[in-house]
């Protein structure tokens, strides 16, 4: 019985050994995303190694014991993806990644100043370097990217910036910082400056050093060097050991703590956000339009005057749909204005005036400088564009938005009865009615109408080149719809 049992427990013991071993990576130790292969924590819940990015790959750390496969991490996060053909090997300089068919050699993790005998993906999520002394000298804590862990500090000076997307991960717009003076702070990542913040934990008078932490229950809070609490975010969590817990700064901008249980589904669960209005990261629509709320989710609207520049990506910002090439100053026939209520805009006014609304008006139509007026409190602001960092505000913090935009002419407004009369007949399939008894080819007539109707469009940007135009007569290329007379005359109200 002694002797089984002895057998019982030095085969435990070896087992266990053989498993630490396990868990150190070796020199010499490689991966490849041919070979879809990662390196596994203890738990297998994080895995580091290569996953998809675009038409490519990255080498990142994810969570790998849930469905939704989260990357938390990501190295050299700007670079162009890895084609499949490379090799990440690890020396005593670190982790390197070889490309097979063109030599070239990437360092990926560069071990400082002391050599690298072994390393680990460690249950916490951190990936570290080891000497022979089995002492850390390198980990992936000290360089998040959008994401902590509990553990995980964001000391002074450092930051989290955002992803651009749920599957890209390069730098995004958006970062938090953790300020020397001890205030954590929310910028675009473009102009982080004071005015521009957007969020900030009201601790600037923390002191030095002060540094963000979360820990296993989901507390996050700031703590400064003697050990103190400057201020709580979130209390305690959920006390369970298949609860996990990361703090991420979102590709929209907005700062999340996440719970995960392991036992349950596999969503994450928001349990704290600063803000519940997410139209409040500065930018998160480009020049020239304004970040809205539709049933709570943000939507990039353009002013009046103005169109976007890609349709299929909205938050690309917006362009005008006139011209002011020969702008004359005291010409009433060639601009109209038009006012938007309750948007904040960036403030970089040319002109601060103080006047009524009516003055400020007539001020800026006759200035061919004057794109944009923002006028609140009898302040007038005159502005050029473009305009950045619009977003509606509450109430009347925001003031009114006078925009100059173009007045269509009238001999422009002839072509209105011809596109109506000609979008209604292609739409309703009576092209004959246009030629009664003269024999035509029915798809070249409807060929020449659709042209037609495309190169009177108001909006310059619509007319097609004369190349195309050919090219369009000829049956060459498909003739896209023309817009309905409804666009078209939605685009009208520009007066």
């Amino acid at each position: 019985m002694v002797a089984i049992f002895l057998f019982l427990l030095i085969t435990q013991f070896s087992t266990t050994i053989a498993q630490e071993r396990n868990l150190n990576i070796s020199l010499a130790s490689s991966l490849s995303p041919k070979k879809n292969s990662y390196w596994l924590s203890s738990s297998g819940q994080f895995a580091v190694g290569f996953y998809k990015k675009d038409n490519g790959f990255a080498l990142g750390i994810w969570m790998e014991a849930i469905q939704q496969k989260t990357v938390i991490w990501t190295a050299n996060r700007d670079d162009p993806p890895l084609p499949q053909d490379v090799n990440l090997n690890f020396s005593s300089d670190g982790m390197n990644i070889f490309t097979q068919n063109q030599g070239l050699q990437t360092t990926v993790i560069n071990a400082p100043q002391q050599s690298a005998f072994s390393a680990s993906m460690l249950d916490t999520g951190n990936f570290v370097l080891y000497n022979s002394s089995s002492m850390i000298i390198w980990q992936s804590f000290d360089f998040p990217t959008d994401t902590i862990l509990p553990g995980q500090r964001l000391l002074a000076n450092k930051n989290l910036v955002s992803s651009i997307s749920e599957t890209n991960h390069a730098s995004g717009k958006f970062q938090l910082i953790m300020q020397g003076d001890g205030n954590l702070v929310q910028y675009p990542t473009s102009n982080p400056k004071p005015e521009n913040a957007y969020w900030n934990s009201e601790t600037s008078t923390a002191g030095e050093k002060v540094s963000l932490n979360l820990d296993g229950n989901g507390r996050l809070y700031l703590l400064n060097t003697t050990g103190l609490i400057v201020k709580r975010f979130h209390g305690i969590g959920r006390l369970s050991n298949k609860t996990v817990y990361r703090l991420t700064i979102g590709f929209d901008g907005i700062l999340r703590l996440y719970s995960h249980s392991l036992n349950q589904g596999d969503d994450w669960v928001s349990e704290w956000s600063p803000t519940s209005n997410r139209c409040d990261p500065i930018g998160l629509c480009g020049p020239n339009s304004y970040c809205t709320l539709l049933d709570q989710e943000p939507v990039c609207t353009c002013p009046p005057g103005f169109g976007f520049i890609d349709q299929e990506q909205k938050i690309l910002g917006c362009k005008r749909n006139f011209s002011t090439d020969g702008c004359i100053s005291q010409n009433r026939d060639t601009f109209a204005l038009r006012e938007l209520e309750r948007i904040a805009w960036e403030d970089n006014a040319y002109s601060n005036i103080t006047s009524s609304k009516a003055d400020c008006r007539e001020d800026c139509l006759m200035d061919c400088n004057c794109d944009v007026v923002l006028f609140k409190d009898q302040l007038c602001r005159k502005q050029m564009l473009p305009l950045r960092y619009g977003r509606m505000q509450d109430g009347d913090q925001g003031g009114t938005t006078i925009i100059k935009v173009g007045v269509i002419r009238k001999e422009r407004k002839k072509h209105l009865p011809i596109i109506l009369f000609g979008s209604v007949t292609i739409l309703a399939g009576e092209l004959d009615k246009l030629v009664k008894d003269e024999e035509v080819e029915r798809n070249k007539l409807e060929r020449m109408v659709r042209v037609g109707l495309w190169c009177i469009q108001d909006e310059s940007s619509l007319r097609p080149p004369i190349k195309k135009v050919v090219l369009m007569l000829e049956g060459t290329v498909e003739i896209p719809a023309p817009p309905s007379p409804a666009s078209f005359l939605s685009s009208m109200e520009v007066n």
